[in-house]
């Protein structure tokens, strides 16, 4: 602990008060009733973070942290520093034209430095007397630690000021008839680069009336002759591509049939290639693979959905069912799953595919980054009046409310809750998709909305 002193000369001392130091060694280490004996310890709040006292008369500083064990004061951890040295720095930047005053959030004058000889403080003088003193013949600024709480305060007299405008105007005014000579020589070159474009844009058009569809001329500015341009490449693209639409829709009709085609071999495939990996662990008395085996079937059989786009609720169920098998399997069963189903809802339509990213994301950023404790999620389908809604949480590590808010509108490298509220709002408008409520070390809680069947017919 006496360490810190070695490489930093503002440091005074470092005290540790604790319950459990019987002895007091040196002032170090020191038994924690003999706290109130220093002239620190009075107006202490029952609060973990740092709290500053400053004694002028003892020219010290005191930055002070009480430690608790289960709500009861355990210990105090205090760093006495030297007043001068902590605020030289200020001192450092004041001249005899300006001044410095640092306050607690009390008003209470911390420090107090003037180089200006008709401007002269008592001791005792309350900071808003000291302000207004300051308004009379100076100007000042202030700023508020972040750390602390102090405000500080820098003022200069008007004086000083006035003829520091003076003696810039007087330096600057050749600089200015240098700027004004340069504005009009660039002035000219981009009058000339301009109007080249133009001219160049206007022999593309001429081409392309006389039977060209290549475009030769581009612009990366972002001026109205640039728009011009780009949007002149951008309609002959579009027309180029009708024009190839054209030719090549047929070819691309026979090429989706043979992908269709893929796809309807492809998943039977799978699932026969599954079922025998099934009846080869049942016949070796593989149970676990067996069961393994039949989840990621049923995952596949959920996820694909015979091509359709749009499936019940009671399918997202089973494919979350299969899903969180398999991981239940891959993390050797060490968290636990808790449902809560609405029958009524099970029969309602909703996007495929849109809880997976959800749950995946609930057990790896949160489940599996939490080392104590019992891990757990819990899953809801719900009714809510005309929407469903489907709730994830779990008990991990969770995160700031702000960063969560932040992963409706990051584009992650897969498919991740930004596409998952993209493709909801885009299906349902601006009124659904996913809301995401997370505190640090008690977990995440992702809601997603949408509307039931009748109410989207309706709407």
């Amino acid at each position: 602990m006496s360490v810190p002193k070695s490489y930093h000369d503002a440091i005074n001392r470092i005290q540790l008060f604790a319950d459990s130091i019987q002895v007091e060694h040196e002032y170090t280490l020191v038994p924690l009733d003999k706290m109130k004996e220093e002239w620190w310890s009075e107006g202490l709040k029952d609060d973990v973070r740092i709290q500053w006292k400053v004694d002028q008369d003892r020219k010290e500083v005191a930055a002070v942290r009480m430690i608790y064990n289960d709500q009861k004061l355990d210990a105090v951890l205090c760093i006495s520093l030297d007043y001068n040295k902590i605020f030289q720095p200020l001192t450092n930047i004041l001249t005899q034209e300006n001044g410095g005053i640092v306050a607690d959030k009390n008003g209470t004058v911390l420090y107090n430095k003037t180089g200006l000889t008709n401007l002269e403080f008592d001791k005792s003088e309350k900071m808003d007397s000291m302000i207004q003193k300051i308004s009379q013949s100076c100007a000042y600024t202030k700023t508020k630690s972040e750390e602390n709480d102090w405000v500080f305060y820098l003022y200069k007299s008007q004086d000083a000021i006035s003829g520091s405008v003076r003696r810039l105007l007087l330096e600057e005014i050749p600089l200015i008839a240098a700027c004004g000579l340069i504005i009009l020589f660039l002035d000219m070159a981009f009058s000339r680069i301009f109007t080249r474009k133009i001219e160049e844009l206007t022999k593309n058009m001429d081409r392309v009336n006389h039977g060209s569809r290549e475009v030769t001329v581009n612009s990366d500015s972002g001026d109205e002759v640039g728009i011009l341009v780009n949007s002149f490449r951008n309609m002959m693209d579009e027309i180029n591509r009708l024009i190839d639409e054209v030719y090549v829709n047929k070819i691309a009709l026979k090429e989706y049939e043979l992908k269709a085609l893929q796809a309807q071999i492809n998943p039977h495939f799978l699932y026969n290639t599954l079922s025998m990996m099934n009846w080869m662990a049942i016949r070796s008395n593989q149970m676990e693979i067996s069961k393994v085996t039949l989840a990621l079937s049923t995952f596949y059989r959920t996820a694909l959905s015979k091509g359709e786009d749009v499936v019940t609720v009671e399918n997202c169920i089973q494919n979350m069912e299969a899903y969180l098998e398999i991981q239940l399997t891959m993390h050797d069963h060490n968290f636990s799953v808790d449902w809560d189903i609405d029958p009524t809802i099970k029969n309602e339509k909703m996007p495929k595919l849109l809880l997976q990213p959800v749950v995946e994301n609930a057990i790896e950023h949160g489940l599996d980054e939490k080392e104590d404790g019992d891990k757990k999620i819990f899953l809801s389908f719900k009714g809510k009046g005309d929407d469903v809604e489907i709730t994830v949480r779990d008990n991990g590590l969770g995160m700031e409310q702000e960063k969560a808010e932040t992963l409706v509108t990051y584009q992650a490298k897969g498919y991740g809750l930004k596409n998952v509220n993209d493709r909801i709002r885009l299906l349902y408008g601006e009124n659904y998709g996913i809301h995401i409520f997370s505190s640090p070390d008690e977990g995440t809680t992702v809601i997603m909305k949408f509307p039931k069947e009748g109410r989207e017919n309706e709407e």
